[in-house]
């Protein structure tokens, strides 16, 4: 027996599988149909041949025809009978490779395994990969501040500050992690933990924002060290300036205890509104201020009388001066020079000043300040002024952190209303009252109001400016528009049609929120008037009104139908300068542009309010006196930085008005020239407006106007709706 595979002999008929290949051997009856076919029907039968056809005919041969026929061999040749054909030797078959389901076999399954293998060697390293990213400190951290995020998210404010201090364990200098402590403290309403956080952020950081913000958290709850009149008799002038340099900053005397006093006080550099008897102490001339006139102070010198002239003392007992000779003296024990005339612009010899501003080289106001300052170098040549510029938005930040570590300039631009309004709460603003009395002819007192608190002055204004909309009418009449849009429903259409022309109507820096909020701010007056709208900017309604939510969405709605070019990156001198060379139809920003764009724009220029969008008024306008310039406290000089500033407020007005970069809070003076049409424009729609809301961000305090603008961005970016911006103001802004 053979198997039937591979011919190899088997051991015996029985043998079920073959020894050499493996192959099942046919053992039995199988065995013997295999061996015997005829005995069994084959598995496909063929017909059995008939007597004239046989299964393989072959032709008789004859006796003429051999059957092979060898050449040489004659026709009489008889044909041997063929002998019988041996049996065949069985064919050893090679052995089968199986098939590995490619159609190959052998090199194929290799080939298969071998990718198997990589595939798993691949996934063995890449699983290591993610097990060492997961389990590194920065992933580690990143999980931590996103619980942290989730948890206040979900209001778990003591679980959030938990999660970001287990981030810190990791990172120590992240700063996310320090912000959302920070915010979290803030939804407990801690400020004494935030101002702490602030603190160890800044340290563990090294990023001036938490610096910044923790001098302007200070600012905003500085504590005052309450004195009666007893108290300020029985101090020391040593203990009384020790205690302001290491305390709080500042002393008020009671008003309900002075009836001790000889003479009533008078009230100059207030601190806190209602409160008008404040004590000082300059660290750096060693001047120590008081608004209490006529008690007696001892010190170590002895008992002294100190009587209150232009902010300084003068000492009774002196036998050459009296009470109606004002003299100057320095604190006791501090070397200085008796001065026998006050210091005033007019006689002023070698006085250096210092000032702040936004006139930055690209603002268009930077040629009014340039002229204004050359004049007053001129006019008064005893007073050297050195000035600087800052950007709008890092300014704010600056002048903040200056006002809360008392370190600022003599004079320093700011906005009225609450910006300026902390300040003056904070004590580091000069009264400009005295100095007012020689300019109230040129300088209506209505002007003031802005810039006034409890019935006393502290700022000169400068231009008045509005939100306008500019237009460029050459490309407006492209698309059939002959006059600035008057109608929300008018405005649409006009930027659709620009939309199917390819032209961009508006764009927008969304770098500075500032602007931002001059695009949605004249939304808001629109639906809902000046009234409502002032109301909810001064904290006398809240921010949850129908109203709000309506112009959110009105803008909104705006930029999702492509109307604005979006691009964060952009600046406020990016996009007015893609006005001025023709990429957009129109630009929203205040009236201080209209001289640059006047000067610049090769095309005609329209210039209008925000279209009305409710019948509340048909010309409103956000704006109005609001740029102004302050003298600091803590002046060397402040009787002649208080005057230098009024003579400069009034020159920077009277250029830049000229320059058309705002409308005049001063009478105008001198000869005009033939003042710019975009600038008549502005005066002659103000005069006919409706009605005015001062700027939001200008309107609130710091703090309030902080979170306006931060969520005012992310309106911008569309990551809150209407419904949203309006619950979170109403329950961060009180």
């Amino acid at each position: 027996m053979f198997c039937r595979s591979c011919g190899a002999k088997l051991h015996s008929e029985n043998q079920m599988f073959c020894t050499a290949c493996g192959a099942r051997q046919i053992i039995g009856q199988a065995a013997d149909q295999a061996a015997n076919p005829a005995a069994s029907q084959p598995v496909n039968p063929i017909p059995a041949p008939t007597a004239s056809q046989p299964v393989n005919p072959i032709p008789t041969p004859t006796a003429s025809q051999p059957v092979n026929p060898v050449p040489g061999q004659t026709a009489q040749t008889p044909v041997q009978p063929a002998a019988p054909a041996p049996a065949p030797k069985p064919v050893k078959e090679k052995k089968k490779k199986p098939d590995n389901g490619t159609g190959k076999s052998g090199n194929g399954k290799i080939i298969a395994i071998s990718l198997i293998g990589v595939a798993l060697i691949a996934g063995i390293i890449g699983l290591m990969f993610f097990l060492i990213s997961y389990n590194s400190d920065e992933a580690k951290t990143a999980r931590f501040i996103e619980q942290g995020e989730q948890c206040l998210a979900d209001k778990e404010y003591e679980e959030a500050i938990e999660a970001f201090r287990a981030a810190l364990e990791i990172t120590p200098d992240s700063e996310d992690a320090y912000k959302g402590i920070i915010k979290a403290y803030k939804k407990l309403d801690d400020t004494e933990a935030m101002m702490a956080a602030y603190a160890e952020a800044a340290e563990a950081t090294g990023n001036d924002y938490f610096s910044d913000k923790l001098a302007e958290l200070e600012a905003e709850n500085r504590s005052w060290d309450i004195m009666t009149a007893q108290e300020v008799r029985e101090a020391t002038l040593v203990d009384i300036a020790d205690g302001l340099i290491t305390g709080s900053g500042a002393m008020i005397v009671q008003k309900d205890t002075l009836s001790c006093v000889n003479e009533e006080p008078v009230g100059r550099g207030t601190p806190a509104r209602g409160c008008p008897f404040v004590t000082h102490y300059d660290a750096v001339a060693g001047t120590c201020y008081v608004t209490l006139n006529g008690f007696t102070l001892t010190t170590e010198a002895g008992a002294q009388e100190y009587k209150e002239y232009d902010g300084e003392f003068v000492d009774r007992t002196a036998d050459s001066l009296t009470w109606d000779s004002p003299q100057t003296i320095a604190d006791p024990g501090i070397d200085s020079t008796v001065v026998t005339e006050p210091e005033t612009l007019d006689n002023a010899r070698d006085v250096e000043l210092t000032m702040w501003c936004i006139a930055t080289q690209s603002d268009s106001n930077r040629h009014s300040y340039e002229m204004a300052i050359a004049e007053m170098a001129s006019s008064y040549p005893g007073v050297t002024l050195y000035w600087e510029a800052f950007e709008n938005e890092s300014y704010k930040t600056k002048i903040k952190a200056a006002v809360a570590a008392n370190e600022m300039p003599d004079i320093f631009f700011t906005w009225s209303c609450a910006f300026l309004g902390d300040f003056v709460d904070a004590g580091r603003v000069y009264c400009l009252d005295d100095a007012y009395q020689d300019y109230m002819t040129e300088l209506p007192e209505t002007m003031l109001d802005n810039s006034s608190y409890d019935g006393h002055h502290y700022g000169v204004p400068l231009t008045m400016n509005y939100v306008v909309m500019y237009a460029n009418m050459d490309i407006l009449a492209k698309v059939g528009y002959s006059e600035v849009p008057a109608t929300i429903n008018d405005l649409i259409d006009c930027c659709n049609k620009l939309k199917k022309k390819g032209i961009i109507p508006f764009g927008c820096a969304g770098r500075e929120t500032w602007c931002v909020s001059e695009y949605l701010e004249p939304i808001m007056l629109n639906t809902l008037g000046p009234d409502a709208l002032s109301d909810i900017f001064n904290g006398r309604a809240t921010w949850n009104n129908p109203g709000i939510e309506a112009s959110i969405d009105t803008f909104q709605s705006m930029l999702l139908a492509g109307f604005f070019e979006m691009d964060q990156n952009k600046s406020n001198d990016d996009v007015k300068g893609g006005f001025i060379s023709g990429r957009y139809a129109f630009y929203i920003n205040g009236s201080w542009n209209s001289h640059e764009i006047s000067t610049f724009a090769n095309f005609r220029v329209g210039i209008g309010p925000f279209p009305s969008i409710n019948p509340v008024g048909n010309c409103l306008l956000i704006g109005g006196p609001s740029d102004t310039l302050a003298v600091a406290s803590s002046s060397r000089h402040p009787v002649v930085a208080a005057q230098y500033a009024f003579e400069l407020g009034k020159r920077i007005c009277h250029y830049g008005y000229i320059d058309g970069c705002g409308v005049s809070s001063w009478k105008v003076y001198g000869t005009q020239p033939s003042l710019d049409p975009l600038t008549m424009a502005i005066n002659e729609m103000a005069m006919n407006a409706d009605g005015f809301v001062l700027y939001g961000d200008t309107a609130m305090n710091w703090s309030d106007a902080s979170i306006y603008l931060d969520y005012v961005s992310l309106v911008y970016l569309g990551q809150i709706n209407g419904s949203e911006f309006t619950r979170q103001l109403a329950s961060e802004i009180r």
